[in-house]
């Protein structure tokens, strides 16, 4: 066959010495006809989709090549690639792979935190073993780039960063390699952003998040329908200490939000582009500090015991803004382990929108639930079946294993000492002001901005306070 003879001939050829023998089969397999390449795809046990290019149909050959009478192992994903955008149970995934460039290993293991079916899993991955984790080594290019690296330590990601990144490095852009750009009004202005670097449409999470590079660092922007009630959820954090990404809304005055406009549309990646159409149409924008960590996803060694105390935290935090996009306690979800990310010794919260329920019945099953809660810690402790929750979602979630006894003390701990803070600084008086400082951040008082803020229910976050108060800070208080 004269695909057959190529590839053969191609492996006899040394006459050119500074090409490797990888580069040389590309070279030469490129300049086969279409039909010839399907041939000899199918002649090495290779299965095609419909609508498969020349570009993957040629690494899906070179992948294969060697494996006669046996099935190549190829991914689905590099070979099926229109199947899998038409799909919408792949789609999101398959473009992290495809155009994110993630590794392997971190789709497949946010797949399996999201719920995927085995069925879902394997139109991408295939039957085989599933992805093993390589630690990511980027050669830097001769613009500059980034070089990652895992420390024997498991969980402290080494960065160098390298220099000159071009609004054409795009692709390239890790927001990792680089520091974090405070979010203050004093150090980032409207003129700022004409510095623009390189920006990039996040491929996990909201599509409306975009990684921005400025000369001093990464800034995260966001857009949506429900940013007010996410810098409310904010805001009470801050009251509550939960470590959190500062946020505020981009300011119209100073000519900020034309800046950010402007810089945005510089950017040259398609992808970003399509991403950015919904944000540039809205006029509330916000503007969110990036935290350079690890989701919970990606840790591979326990953290410190002691850091098991801040999720405690997290976990009051997540029961008074009903966010149960995050951790499985009171409620009967898989989980989301992305939404907590852990950075120099410190685990932040991360998407803290509050959910306050229009129904009358939701509000009440939700006190009903934080009641339990409490009443289940009180009269059991560390044995509480909560507490199993979290160790089932630790176990299955995580590539850590399971919770020892003294990481669910601290949780523990730390929730009660969150409840009590809460129970003395959530005051009417204090979530009413936070209402106000929120009306506030939008200069033109729009409508759309109006309709968000009222999504804040003053009156259900004090009833989850009180339900703490009384069957938890102080239960005797509920004896009568």
């Amino acid at each position: 066959m004269q695909g057959q003879e190529q590839l053969q001939s191609s492996s006899k050829d040394d006459a050119a010495p500074a090409k490797t023998a990888p580069q040389r089969n590309r070279q030469n397999i490129s300049k086969m006809k279409f039909v010839d390449l399907k041939a000899l795809a199918k002649s090495l046990g290779l299965e095609l989709a419909l609508g498969t290019s020349k570009d993957d149909l040629i690494d899906a050959i070179l992948a294969g090549k060697g494996e006669s009478k046996a099935k190549a192992c190829v991914r689905p994903w590099k070979i099926n690639g229109h199947q899998l955008k038409s799909d919408p149970d792949t789609r999101k995934f398959y473009k992290m792979l495809k155009w994110g460039s993630m590794p392997e290993f971190n789709v497949y293991h946010i797949m399996l935190n999201r719920g995927c079916s085995e069925e879902t899993i394997a139109k991408l991955f295939g039957n085989g073993p599933p992805p093993t984790l390589e630690p990511a080594r980027r050669q830097r290019g001769a613009d500059g780039g980034a070089s990652d690296e895992w420390n024997e330590g498991g969980n402290n990601f080494q960065t160098k960063i390298l220099p000159n990144l071009s609004r054409s490095k795009t692709d390239d852009f890790n927001p990792r390699a680089h520091p974090s750009h405070p979010i203050d009004e004093k150090t980032l202005t409207g003129s700022e952003w004409a510095q623009l670097k390189v920006a990039k449409r996040s491929v996990n999470g909201s599509s409306g998040v975009i990684f921005a590079l400025l000369t001093k660092g990464v800034v995260v922007l966001k857009s949506g329908g429900s940013l007010a009630e996410e810098i409310y959820g904010a805001l009470i954090a801050d009251k509550l200490k939960i470590p959190v990404p500062n946020m505020r809304l981009v300011r119209h005055s100073g000519g900020e939000y034309k800046e950010v406009q402007a810089a945005l549309k510089k950017t040259v990646s398609v992808m970003t582009r399509v991403g950015l159409s919904r944000i540039l149409q809205r006029r509330n924008l916000a503007v969110m500090e990036f935290i350079n960590g690890r989701p919970l996803v990606e840790l591979k060694v326990m953290p410190p015991h002691t850091v098991f105390k801040q999720l405690g935290g997290i976990l009051v935090l997540d029961v008074i803004l009903n966010n149960f996009d995050r951790l499985p306690f009171i409620w009967a979800n898989r989980g989301n382990a992305d939404n907590i990310h852990y950075s120099n010794g410190t685990m932040y919260a991360l998407d803290n929108r509050i959910v306050c329920p229009t129904s009358m019945n939701a509000r009440a099953n939700h006190i009903e639930k934080v009641e339990a809660v409490c009443k289940g810690i009180v009269e059991q402790g560390t044995k509480a079946e909560e507490w199993a929750r979290i160790d089932e979602f630790w176990r299955t979630k995580t590539l850590m294993g399971a919770l020892g006894d003294n990481e669910i003390k601290e949780m523990q701990a730390g929730f009660l000492e969150t409840a009590q803070r809460a129970a003395k600084e959530l005051t009417l008086k204090s979530l009413k002001e936070m209402v106000t400082e929120l009306k506030a951040m939008d200069e033109e008082r729009s409508q759309f901005w109006s309709k968000q803020v009222q999504g804040v229910d003053v009156d259900f976050i004090l009833s989850i306070v009180e339900s703490l108060k009384v069957h938890l800070v102080d239960p005797k208080s509920s004896k009568s």
